[in-house]
């Protein structure tokens, strides 16, 4: 198999977590009223709960969980939303015939349903309460569930303690090669 290297602070570069985001917002289910990627540096994104708390990851300490500060961040009228992304349902499609580790059901229930899952938004609120989930920058999508779970209850691996998986600044640590095993893949039919 071959590897693509993604040359780092392109749309492409910045955009690459997108499929790793959007199967951890399918493994959340029904807990997700919104989210959106952004800003950058470093690649971020914020998923806001239908409990008015919020999951925001970036690629430095992995997933943290809390309340926000600003009153702004938590209506949902603050902003316009849009359906799922082509690019999530073809992403949904395509893992359901490989039989990755995101649930053919719970994929087409998100895919099926006209609920928002994603926004224009790209402002991350200040948080209070905060606990990160723990389980590295890139825990599996189906495992996040689970650490948030922990992460409410402050047990397991999550902690008040900002973890520092890499720096955002080291562009050739492998990190993006991670990020690229979520990435649907296209193979060749003969």
């Amino acid at each position: 198999m071959t590897v693509k290297h993604v040359e780092p602070f392109t749309d492409e570069w910045r955009q690459q977590p997108g499929s790793y985001l959007r199967q951890v917002v399918e493994a959340l289910g029904g807990e997700v009223d919104d989210w959106w990627e952004g800003p950058c540096d470093p690649r971020r994104a914020t998923v806001r709960l239908t409990d008015g708390t919020f999951l925001i990851w970036d690629e430095e300490s992995g997933w943290r969980h809390g309340t926000a500060t600003d009153e702004a961040h938590t209506s949902s009228d603050t902003h316009t939303t849009a359906p799922m992304h082509a690019a999530a349902s073809a992403h949904t499609a395509a893992s359901a015939q490989m039989g990755s580790p995101v649930h053919a059901a719970a994929s087409a229930q998100a895919a099926a349903s006209a609920r928002p899952i994603a926004s224009a938004q790209t402002v991350a609120p200040a948080l209070t309460g905060v606990r990160y989930l723990g389980g590295g920058v890139l825990p599996r999508p189906d495992r996040v569930p689970a650490a948030l779970a922990d992460a409410r209850a402050g047990v397991g691996n999550s902690t008040a303690w900002r973890p520092c998986y890499r720096s955002h600044r080291r562009c050739h640590d492998g990190f993006d090669l991670a990020l690229a095993a979520y990435t649907p893949h296209t193979y060749a039919t003969s």
